[in-house]
């Protein structure tokens, strides 16, 4: 009788058994990083200078409208429209003449390919995509102190997972938009040579960015959010070169520059370009350019 029931058991147990096959989630789009988020109330007379970033920046008319200079382009932002800037495009902005504006400004880091598509985007928004908007700015108010100073900081009593839901709420806005890009249904996904080429461009124009500043390495893994070995492996393969020799030799690039035109001392250029000493520029110059400044800017004279 026991056997009997046993061997019952052990066929319902049998059927019951089901196996279970692990999906690998492949994001489309990763947000890695946020910068600044600001809500700005613009005087008719309000006018920003020109910049550039290694970062995405989106920006957003709430009331009335602004006018946007980017690189040899102009273009106005009506009310309801969003526009994205690509890393490394200068641009500036300016208000219309007696039209004050309310925009939203949200900064972020993100090395999809994908987003190549939004460079430039500037399109009036749906009323979905106006809602996740709507929901990044409410978190942002519940998370982060506004106006911020110089860096983001959270306010005395932020929203449980504030930040992510900030993310979340982003990379919903940046998939819809992609989507309605899309329409064809014609596949616009790309392999990770092409991740590669977008990381590798975003890191030379950080260094660019930079060249008058003092970065270590570590500085650049944290503002791309990649760990050391990832960045500093793919960034050799791809060029041939590991981060810091890159970036050091960009900096006597504009050093040789800086000779070129003169008026300058060379102690005057080390400390410009961040070197810890003028020892240290020469050895770095001579490294590069097979040269101390000194002789370079000999050769130079001779010509």
């Amino acid at each position: 009788m026991l056997k009997t029931v046993c061997n019952k058991f052990a066929m319902i147990y049998t059927v019951s058994m089901k196996k279970y096959y692990q999906h690998s989630i492949k994001n489309a789009i990763a947000v890695r990083s946020i910068f600044t988020i600001e809500y700005l109330e613009l005087s008719s007379n309000f006018s920003f200078p020109e910049e550039k970033h290694s970062f995405w920046e989106l920006v957003y008319a709430d009331k009335g409208k602004i006018q946007y200079y980017i690189e040899d382009a102009h273009t106005v932002l009506e009310q309801g429209e969003i526009l994205f800037l690509h890393p490394g495009e200068s641009h500036y902005i300016k208000s219309l003449p007696d039209v004050n504006a309310n925009i939203f400004v949200l900064c972020f880091g993100c090395s999809s390919q994908l987003m190549n598509f939004l460079k430039d985007f500037q399109e009036k928004l749906s009323k979905g995509d106006q809602y996740l908007l709507s929901k990044i700015i409410e978190e942002t108010k519940n998370t982060f102190v506004l106006p911020f100073k110089e860096k983001l900081e959270f306010s005395p009593n932020p929203n449980l997972g504030g930040e992510q839901a900030i993310t979340l709420y982003l990379e919903l806005l940046l998939l819809s938009l992609l989507r309605q890009i899309n329409k064809n249904n014609v596949p616009i996904f790309t392999n990770s040579e092409d991740l590669t080429n977008e990381i590798i461009f975003i890191v030379k124009n950080y260094f660019k960015e930079n060249l008058y500043g003092r970065i270590s390495i570590t500085d650049l893994c944290k503002t791309l959010n990649y760990s050391k070995p990832f960045l500093s492996k793919i960034f050799k393969s791809a060029t041939g070169e590991s981060l810091i020799n890159y970036y050091n030799r960009e900096k006597i690039e504009e050093a040789k520059r800086l000779i070129r035109e003169g008026g300058k001392k060379m102690n005057e250029i080390s400390d410009l370009l961040s070197f810890t000493d003028p020892r240290y520029f020469n050895t770095a110059f001579k490294s590069v350019a097979k040269m101390t400044p000194r002789e370079y800017k000999n050769s130079i004279n001779k010509q």
